[in-house]
Formats: C-alpha cells, sequence, structure tokens
C-alpha cells in the first residue's frame, strides 16, 4: 500500500473520530424515523427540542466543569431546589414574579459559590463536595414544600410556557441564546481558551500567570445560574413545582457532555458535539416514548452508551499517544 494511500485512510479514520458524535446522531435519526412514523412529525420534533432545552442548560454549565477536568454531582438538585423555591415564594410567601425569580435564580448561585469555594480554594474533590450538596440542595427542596407539589399559576410563569416566538416558548429561546453564548465564548474568547487550557495542563496555565482559581470558580457561579434559571423555567413549563425535580438531571447532563465527545480527564470539550448529544440522549427517551417502551429501559440504554463513549475516549487516547 503506497504512502499515499495509507495517508488517505488514516485521514479517514481520524475524521470519523473526530465527527463521530454527528454520525450517531444522524444514524439514531434515520434509524428512529424507520421505526416510527410519528418521529418526524413537526408536533413530536417540537416536543424534542422543548423536552430538553431545559436539560440542555445544565449541560453547558457541565460542559464547562468537565473540561477543567472535575465534575458536578449537584446540578439536578440545585435545579430542583430553585424550582419549589420560586413556587413557594410566590404561593407561600407571596412575593412577586420578578422577586420570586430573582431569589431562586440567586439562592441556586449561591449554592454553586460554596461548590466552588470549596473545591478550587479550599482544595477539596468535586465528587465529595458536590455530593454533598446534591443532598443539602435535595433536602432544602423538600423542607420549602413540605414534600408537596405545589401549583402555580401566576402569568409571567405560565407565560414561559404559553407565550411563543415563531413556534417556540421563552425557555427554548433562553437555552439558543445560552448555546450561542457558549459556543462564541469557548471559540473565540479567551475566556474559553483558558477554561480548555486549565483542563489540559493547570499548572502550566498557572505559571503563565494567569489566576486559575478565578477562572475555575466562575464555571461553578455559573452553572449555579443556568441550574436557577433551569428551575424557573420548569415551574413555567410544567405549571407546578414538585421536591422530586431534577432527581437523575445530573446523569443526563453527564452523559450529554460525554456523549458530545467531552473527556472526563479534562482539556476536551465542544458546544456543537454537546448539542448533539443533547439530542442522542433526548431522542433515546423520545423513541421509547413513542414505542411504549418502559422508562427503565432508558437508564440501562444511557448506561451503555456513556460507557461505549468513555471506552472510544479512552481507546482514542491510546492511539494518540502512540
Amino acid at each position: 500500500m503506497s504512502e499515499k494511500t495509507t495517508g488517505r485512510k488514516q485521514a479517514a479514520i481520524q475524521w470519523l473520530k473526530d465527527n463521530n458524535t454527528y454520525l450517531i446522531l444522524l444514524v439514531m435519526i434515520i434509524v428512529s424515523a424507520v421505526i416510527s412514523n410519528n418521529f418526524l412529525t413537526a408536533k413530536n420534533l417540537g416536543n424534542l427540542v422543548k423536552q430538553n432545552s431545559i436539560k440542555g442548560m445544565l449541560a453547558m454549565g457541565m460542559l464547562l466543569i468537565i473540561m477543567t477536568g472535575d465534575i458536578d454531582l449537584s446540578v439536578g438538585s440545585l435545579t430542583g431546589a430553585s424550582n419549589v423555591l420560586a413556587a413557594v415564594a410566590l404561593t407561600d410567601w407571596s412575593m412577586g414574579a420578578g422577586t420570586a425569580i430573582f431569589l431562586a435564580i440567586g439562592v441556586s448561585a449561591a449554592m454553586g459559590i460554596v461548590n466552588g469555594f470549596f473545591i478550587v480554594y479550599r482544595k477539596l474533590p468535586a465528587f465529595i463536595v458536590t455530593l454533598a450538596m446534591m443532598t443539602i440542595a435535595r433536602g432544602f427542596a423538600y423542607l420549602w414544600s413540605g414534600g408537596r407539589p405545589i401549583s402555580v399559576s401566576d402569568p409571567v410563569l405560565t407565560g414561559i410556557k404559553q407565550s411563543e416566538f415563531l413556534g417556540l416558548p421563552p425557555y427554548v429561546w433562553f437555552f439558543v441564546i445560552i448555546f450561542a453564548i457558549m459556543f462564541v465564548a469557548l471559540r473565540y474568547v479567551p475566556y474559553g481558551r483558558i477554561i480548555k487550557a486549565i483542563g489540559s495542563n493547570e499548572q502550566a496555565v498557572r505559571l503563565a500567570g494567569i489566576r486559575v482559581n478565578r477562572y475555575r470558580f466562575s464555571i461553578y457561579v455559573i452553572t449555579g445560574l443556568l441550574c436557577g434559571l433551569a428551575g424557573v423555567c420548569s415551574v413555567g413549563r410544567i405549571g407546578s413545582a414538585s421536591p422530586l425535580l431534577g432527581e437523575g438531571y445530573e446523569m443526563d447532563a453527564i452523559s450529554m457532555v460525554v456523549i458530545g465527545g467531552a473527556s472526563l480527564s479534562g482539556g476536551k470539550g465542544d458546544t456543537l458535539k454537546t448539542l448533539a448529544g443533547i439530542f442522542i440522549i433526548g431522542m433515546i427517551g423520545n423513541i421509547m416514548n413513542l414505542m411504549n417502551v418502559s422508562a427503565y429501559w432508558q437508564h440501562v440504554i444511557q448506561g451503555v452508551i456513556i460507557l461505549a463513549a468513555i471506552i472510544l475516549q479512552v481507546q482514542t487516547g491510546k492511539k494518540k499517544d502512540r
């Protein structure tokens, strides 16, 4: 085999590795369309976008954290806590909609600040700190709600679902804006390049005179804000709040980011691929719902996909190192 042919073969293999997330998404779209005639309908595709926009907000925050080599297990509970707090502030504490929204997002951001403080400045493992915060935030959700679901009829929050622009509700457009900001930040702004560099070689970034701790701390604050926004949007989308909301969201967010090609060891991640990962995970549940398959199988398949993605990452990394 000539060197030219070998080079083309290697280039093709590398292209497949670099774009495997998009290929998986394409295959899933084709398979889903073949399996169910309802998959490509406007109604179902609209539901797919709506159902995954809120989790997509969490995935954007998780992307930043995983790119630095850390992980956040508290995002689901922060979302649940802010979801309940917004509803309780409106119904039980008689606050205005603006104040309730600000309080819910602010408290979620404060919990992100606590995460960042102990992880970045007290050098505690992110896994342990966020696991503790997951329990704390969920406990607050039950305390504030008394363990009961809370109905919300405030026109400002219900408008998050009922009002539409170009056929999509506001919370979808919130996600679009967040995605656009993340895309620009990670590709064209020094902040994004520094975040990625920290995950690749934190010590080198530190020696370059960059204040690494500030950047690492900021991503937990950003993630807390996104969780708060997701929680508030969930109140409007569902029309009620529940202390159970957000359970398992952390695994969904991690799955979306990992399927999107981000490395759990840090230094690698992309917003477009994460967006593809968001819809890959979303489509698993969507097509199974269309086929009336038990929701429990969704967790099994999602776990298998995560494992396969990690194995692919490890194998790809080994080949590059040779």
